[in-house]
């Protein structure tokens, strides 16, 4: 940090809000975690592109769709109205997480 508060180049700042030291090295590693998974998605989804020729915007949404299907979080996949709630919940945290990674771009 520099002296006024801000932060150095790309930096940001999270607060753990806790007190104790192990509990913030812990919730530090989560959210190292989550950087470096959105970080790796960030790249899969977005530079892939570059690999190859040109690729039209269709191209490009064809792509996300199968990474999110490979992922288990496409619409498609959504479970049916009668499927066990367990179920459901399941798809909407992994759906939620996803959404929250993506956000930290």
């Amino acid at each position: 940090m520099k002296p006024d508060g801000s932060t150095r180049g790309l930096e940001w700042n999270q607060k753990l809000e806790t007190t104790s030291k192990s509990i913030a090295l812990t919730r530090a590693a989560v959210i190292n975690a989550r950087f470096e998974r959105t970080k790796a998605m960030a790249e899969q989804l977005i530079l892939a592109p570059e690999e190859g020729s040109e690729s039209t915007q269709s191209q490009g949404f064809e792509k996300v769709a199968k990474q999110f299907r490979k992922m288990g979080i496409h619409p498609d996949q959504a479970p049916s109205i009668l499927a066990p709630t367990e179920e459901e919940k399941a798809f909407l945290e992994k759906t939620w997480e996803v959404q929250q990674e993506l956000r930290d771009l």
